[in-house]
């Protein structure tokens, strides 16, 4: 009899934990760092009482190298590496590239997570195609993409708040964001430390975040300007 009880106890104890530990996720306080949520002009929001909604990247378009249209609806639950590239520049596209390689190999196989390289001039899919192939062998979740300049510099200056480029100076920020859209933070692209080690434990973030949603995101999303 006494053998049967404590049988007992450990199948409810073998049903039981992975509940309670579901539940610890959901309630408990966690112990990782929450990344910034950036509005716009890179002003960093704080969450308070506000009918108005977190600033999302929102009506772009880009193609890429498989003559496709990647466009903000391509960010929804997706966790998105931003970085940009000229085809004629050899002093930063090189580093900014082979980063953002470094971080795809981390990530290989995670779905959840996705690398678009913006090219800072107008170049047509064959153009991409042949850059990508540089780069990398899967092209799975490694988009390249280009616009119209029009179009570009609106995203680079007015959608990420990069500050305005010209040819012979691209962008060197990679742009993390996060599920919904939203900016979380900007990383120095040509510096492979920053990148292994800030950058990385960033995406680990936000991949918690995906299964233990921050307070703001389990109710309609909230914000205020910085004050």
């Amino acid at each position: 009899m006494q053998l049967f009880k404590k049988n007992n106890w450990v199948v409810l104890a073998i049903i039981a934990l992975p509940s309670l530990f579901y539940f610890g996720l959901k309630t408990g306080n966690h112990q990782y760092k929450r990344l910034p949520i950036y509005g716009e002009h890179q002003q960093i929001i704080r969450v308070k009482k506000s009918t108005k909604a977190f600033y999302t990247l929102h009506n772009f378009s880009f193609i890429n190298q498989h003559n496709e249209i990647f466009s903000s609806d391509d960010l929804k639950d997706k966790i998105t590496i931003i970085g940009f590239f000229n085809k004629n520049d050899a002093t930063f596209t090189p580093e900014i590239l082979t980063n953002i390689k470094y971080l795809q190999q981390k990530f290989e196989g995670d779905k959840n997570v996705q690398f678009l390289a913006v090219s800072t001039t107008e170049i047509d899919a064959n153009q991409l195609k042949e850059m990508a192939q540089k780069v990398t062998k899967n092209t799975e979740n490694f988009y390249f993409v280009s616009a119209n300049q029009l179009e570009t510099d609106n995203f680079i200056n007015k959608k990420l708040f990069i500050d305005s480029i010209d040819n012979e100076n691209i962008p060197t920020d990679l742009v993390l964001i996060d599920f919904r859209g939203r900016i979380r933070s900007y990383f120095d692209g040509t510096v492979h430390k920053t990148v292994k080690q800030n950058l990385i434990d960033a995406i680990d973030i936000l991949l918690k975040e995906l299964y233990v949603p921050l307070k703001e995101d389990r109710k309609p999303l909230i914000t205020t300007k910085k004050s």
